[in-house]
């Protein structure tokens, strides 16, 4: 604010001194003074334009080096100040050594770094060019409001006293004339016309009044300024546009004037424009005389200065607001120098001080301070000077040395290019007493909070900015770590979008649920934590933030987990019962066929080929539906001496025509055989599972599958570590090039029901189960996975010495008879095929698809059937019933119960009821001829 009433007063000093004086050499002085008092430039200097040349009128300083390099003469539309006289704007450059326009070297040599070259016009006329220059970078642009001021005010002062000289020439010329007699009236009457023209030109009215104040003369720009036209203003008295208060003060001064004879410059009033408005003029007055010395009347020379006015209203308007408000703010104020000295400061600053304002200007901000302080401020003032803003907490002393605790700011400004140190201090007493109190609560706190069993924290901005031991007990890591990672990475990236968003609702004050939720956290070894929490919405060194209650419950999740695993498999097991009975009934029906289709077919006929293969792919179905059954605990496991060569083969030619082209299947598998003691089914489920996956993995790319089997042998060293005994093992493996395994969830994916697949692709069993099989068998199984490196998985298998039978077929005779057998089933594909079969072999058939009518066949003649076979599933009455009926009916009856599952008679049960022969679908031919004969043949 100081500065800009500086040059207010500049402004106001020029024009006057340009109002008041008609002389261009004092215009000039003027200029320079009013320039450098306040840019305070290393160079200035002003131009005026003479056709298309610029003359130099005059250079400060004068003893620069400048002044010997400069030209008197400037060509328009050269280098910085031609270019501003050509296109009458002005131009503001930093660094003139950079700028291709600055193409005169006279300022390059003086050491000139930037330069401001402005205009010197008036009615759009340019007249003349204004330039200042600095050896250092400065920013002229930023005095661009004020400079132009100064060149508009310089540019009229030059018009009028250049016009003002015109003036005189003429009047010289004039009077020369009339001495000379040689010049006419018409001469004389020209010379006031051009007069005339050089008044009416002029910028501010001229005017001429009579000694009561009525208008004798003037020129345009009066009657401009006053509103009136030439018409209405001569003879017009200087009171019909004032009011009474001016009207007197108008008459005091010309009266002045008057009575001493001695002009008034300077003289400021406001007058009413024709419109209504009112009007600011500042304007000169001189005396009139005639030839004989008597006072004719007065002149003077008038300025509108109404825009003037507004402006320094709006100028005292916001030096009266800033000091309202820097006097309004609730702490001390103040401005100081580099050196100390303050500049300015608010009321409360010296209220807080006890210091009065002429005290307070004689001392420095040290002097505030005493002992450790004031070295601490001293620094952070140097500080703020340095990089520009700091802060502290301190002790200010006052005049009465009184310690009051205070807060202070500091921020770095400069004016006219000088540092000065700005800022406040607020009187933090309470918030101290505030925070010893909250200290004492926090020690009692913490007593409470560091014996609690659970983990608890206060989030703030999601960061843990509080937690108690136990915190560091639960998640592994150090008091520093926990306070240096963000809360939500802790948690588990399944879980983070949740427990963010119930963050947000708490700070919100929103409610969620019950209020306690349980998520999975991460502690710093890797393992996956369940954990429940309540959270309280408190406040936190007076920001808002969320209180947390930690509570581990990972065993207990885990035993949810298991009893909920426990009743799907309980589910699964029965599901699998309905599955097998209705799969099984579907292989009876393609097996049978297959098989009486071949009866039909000879052995050179391809179709034969094609019919064994299928006859094959129903007999490993068989094995599928056991493995289902043995799945959900209805049947036995069977582990008998297998060649893992040969299931490894088989299951590989099955695979290639269900994984697509892309991905190609390798393996390198010895000729010699491997013999364990395992379960087929379960070991062919084992090769697909593991290479089905790898597949998976490779859908989209392609890849390569490799599968391996070696021979290991593990020493009492290394055995321990895997689970195992000592002793030779067939290593499988499978290997893909797929994108691998994320190391995050590498130690779940045994886990029963974890899948990384979308719904609908997969269950999460596949190799929960593998991992069963595999420690049913006495093996182990190890997983090895880099991402973008594939994935290996290895089995270990106890291998065994024995010897395996061949297992090429012979050809065999089918047992064959004459006896008359009754066949029961419901399903009439299966009634037919067990009847075609039995008549292929000889045998006297009757057929049912019904328990009920069977019944009443054999009711009707108990000794015409050798033989009863009976379906166990059957609507209206079971197997077991049936069997059960034509017991009771006939005790020495031969029946074979054929059953696709069934969950209420077993083998043993079957046998203690007198049933024959307990055989599971799918039956085919060789199976049920020797059964049925085998039967017959017993006495």
């Amino acid at each position: 604010m100081d500065q800009q009433t500086n040059e207010l007063n500049a402004i106001n000093i020029l024009t006057k001194k340009v109002t008041a004086s008609l002389n261009l050499d004092q215009v000039l002085a003027a200029a320079y003074d009013q320039v450098i008092s306040i840019i305070k430039p290393d160079l200035m200097v002003i131009y005026l334009l003479e056709n298309d040349t610029l003359i130099s009128k005059g250079e400060k300083p004068q003893n620069s080096q400048w002044v010997n390099e400069a030209p008197e003469k400037k060509k328009v539309g050269v280098c910085l100040c031609g270019l501003v006289a050509a296109d009458k704007t002005p131009i503001y450059d930093v660094d003139i050594h950079t700028d291709p326009r600055c193409t005169l070297n006279e300022c390059k040599k003086a050491g000139i770094k930037s330069f401001a070259a402005l205009p010197l016009s008036t009615d759009n006329q340019t007249i003349g060019v204004m330039g200042i220059g600095s050896f250092n970078a400065r920013d002229f642009s930023k005095k661009s409001a004020f400079l132009e001021i100064l060149a508009t005010q310089i540019s009229i002062g030059i018009r009028n006293a250049m016009l003002n000289e015109k003036i005189h020439q003429e009047k010289i010329q004039l009077e020369n004339s009339i001495k000379k007699q040689s010049k006419t009236l018409s001469a004389l009457i020209e010379s006031e016309k051009k007069y005339r023209l050089i008044l009416d030109n002029i910028e501010d009215g001229y005017y001429e009044v009579d000694t009561i104040g009525n208008f004798t003369f003037f020129n345009q720009s009066m009657s401009r300024i006053l509103g009136y036209s030439s018409s209405e203003m001569m003879g017009m008295n200087n009171r019909k546009y004032m009011d009474h208060e001016n009207a007197r003060k108008v008459f005091k001064t010309f009266n002045y004037v008057f009575t001493s004879e001695m002009p008034a410059k300077g003289f400021g009033w406001v007058f009413i424009h024709k419109d209504g408005s009112e009007r600011y003029i500042d304007t000169s007055i001189s005396l009139i005389k005639n030839s004989k010395g008597y006072i004719t009347g007065f002149r003077g020379i008038a300025r509108d200065m109404t825009e003037r006015k507004k402006v320094e209203e709006i100028i005292r308007q916001e030096q009266l607001f800033s000091e309202t408000l820097i006097n309004s703010l609730p702490g001390i104020f103040y401005l100081f120098d580099e050196s100390g000295k303050f500049l300015r400061w608010n009321k409360n600053f010296e209220t807080v001080s006890k210091y009065s304002a002429a005290e307070i200007g004689c001392i420095s901000p040290l002097d505030l301070f005493t002992g450790d302080d004031r070295g601490y401020i001293s620094r952070q003032i140097q500080t703020v000077f340095e990089i520009g803003q700091a802060d502290a907490e301190a002790y200010f002393v006052s005049k009465s040395r009184k310690r009051t605790p205070y807060y202070f700011t500091g921020l770095l400004i400069h004016i006219e290019n000088k540092p000065y140190l700005i800022g406040m201090g607020i009187d933090i007493t309470e918030r101290k007493a505030s925070e010893e109190a909250l200290k004492k609560s926090q020690e009692q706190y913490r007593g409470v909070v560091e014996n609690a069993n659970d983990a608890i924290i206060i989030l703030q901005d999601g960061m843990i900015v509080f937690h108690n031991k136990r915190t560091e007990t639960l998640m592994g890591y150090s008091g520093k770590e926990l306070s240096e990672i963000p809360f939500i990475n802790f948690v588990v990236p399944d879980d983070q979008k949740m427990v963010s968003e119930r963050y947000f609702k708490k700070l919100n004050g929103e409610k969620f649920g019950n209020g306690a939720f349980a998520f999975g956290v991460m502690n710093k070894k890797g393992d996956e934590l369940w954990v429940e929490i309540n959270t309280v919405l408190v406040s936190w060194h007076e920001k808002p933030a969320v209180q947390c209650f930690i509570r581990d419950v990972t065993l207990q999740k885990k035993m949810e987990t298991q009893f909920r695993q426990a009743h799907k498999l309980e589910a699964i097991g029965t599901l699998a019962g309905g599955i097998a009975h209705d799969f099984n009934n579907i292989l009876s029906i393609l097996l049978g066929n297959t098989e009486l289709a071949m009866l039909n077919v000879p052995e050179w006929n391809p179709a034969r080929k094609n019919l064994e293969k299928s006859r094959k792919a129903c007999f490993m179905a068989m094995e599928v539906v056991r493995q289902i059954l043995s799945f959900s605990r209805q049947t036995e496991q069977e582990q008998k001496p297998v060649d893992l060569n040969e299931i490894i083969r088989e299951s590989l030619k099955l695979l290639r025509s269900s994984i697509p082209t892309t991905i190609d299947i390798r393996f390198n598998i010895p000729e010699t055989s491997y013999v364990i003691l395992a379960d087929p089914a379960q070991i062919h489920q084992v090769i697909i599972n593991l290479c089905t996956n790898a597949a998976y993995a490779m859908r989209e790319n392609g890849g390569v599958i490799e599968v391996g089997l070696t021979e290991k042998q593990l020493d009492n060293q290394s055995a321990p570590h895997l689970g195992l005994s000592s002793g030779p093992y067939a290593q499988f493996s499978v290997r893909d090039t797929g994108d691998g395994i994320d190391p995050k969830i590498l130690d779940r994916i045994f886990d029963p029901y974890f899948t990384t697949k979308q719904i609908g692709e997969g269950s999460g069993l596949g190799l929960a189960v593998v991992h069963g099989i595999v420690k049913n068998h006495g093996g182990t199984i190890t997983v090895r996975s880099e991402s973008g490196k594939g994935t290996l998985f290895r089995i270990l298998f106890p291998k065994i010495e024995t010897t395996l039978l061949d297992k090429k077929e012979t050809a065999r005779e089918l047992p064959r008879g004459t006896e008359k057998v009754l066949f029961v089933d419901d399903e009439i594909s299966l009634a037919e095929i067990g009847k075609q079969m039995l008549e292929h072999l000889g045998y006297q058939v009757e057929a049912r698809t019904s328990p009920v009518a069977a019944l009443e066949l054999f009711k009707a003649a108990p000794h015409a059937f050798d033989l009863v076979i009976t379906d166990m599933t059957m609507p209206q009455m079971t197997g077991k019933m049936l069997a059960q009926a034509l017991i009771g009916i006939r005790p020495d009856i031969r029946i074979i119960l054929n059953t696709g599952h069934s969950d209420q008679i077993d083998e043993n049960t079957a046998k203690d009821m007198g049933i024959g022969a307990y055989i599971m679908k799918p039956m085919d031919m060789m199976l049920m001829a020797r059964t049925v004969r085998s039967l017959l043949d017993k006495s």
